[in-house]
């Protein structure tokens, strides 16, 4: 048995042709709108990139931009990963760098949302960072099992058996791998703390 998923991004009927051999079959799915607003954020957009549609067929699957923000592929056959239709599949160290600056501007003073779509698959180190825009210790960290904004501070205490501890200053959620996630960050303009939300 053989099973396939696909999440379409548009209302409407859509039509899924699957091909094996010389036999074909035609299905027609009439994809209904959400009853939930899961739309994206418009205002103050700085980059976009999305992969639905892409295939690593296209003439320049190697080019992927917004707003001027390029992405620089490494490692890449475009074969045993790349494009899929609607994700990006990074494997055998492949990885995917985007041109941008996150934390250039202050979030705290300016306010800032950042979303990801993503699915961590084969997990081998749940510590090991998929998703990461780091300078110093301080920035976003993503691994299989948590979302993370880290502040680059240690905190050393005692704990309540008197013995010497420590830990790392960062709000974030966790998650389990497997599965596809959308998570978001929010830091409204002139506030230090910020909101998780993953779904």
């Amino acid at each position: 048995m053989q099973t396939y998923q696909n999440r379409f991004t548009e209302k409407g009927r859509q039509t899924i042709t699957f091909t094996t051999g010389t036999a074909t079959y035609s299905l027609y799915i009439d994809v209904q709108e959400s009853g939930i607003d899961i739309g994206e954020a418009s205002y103050g957009l700085q980059v976009r990139l999305s992969p639905a549609g892409r295939s690593n067929g296209e003439s320049d699957p190697a080019k992927w931009e917004s707003n001027g923000v390029k992405t620089a592929f490494e490692g890449f056959d475009w074969s045993s990963n790349g494009w899929t239709g609607d994700s990006l599949k990074l494997s055998n160290g492949a990885k995917a760098v985007i041109g941008y600056e996150l934390f250039r501007e202050d979030a705290g003073a300016n306010g800032m949302t950042i979303e990801m779509e993503f699915k961590v698959t084969n997990v081998m180190d749940r510590s090991a960072e998929v998703i990461s825009c780091m300078a110093g210790g301080k920035g976003l960290g993503v691994t299989p099992v948590e979302a993370s904004i880290k502040t680059g501070t240690i905190l050393h205490y005692t704990n309540e058996e008197g013995a010497d501890a420590s830990r790392e200053i960062k709000i974030g959620t966790k998650f389990a791998p497997e599965e596809w996630l959308k998570v978001a960050s929010s830091s409204a303009s002139g506030r230090r703390d910020g909101l998780w939300n993953c779904t």
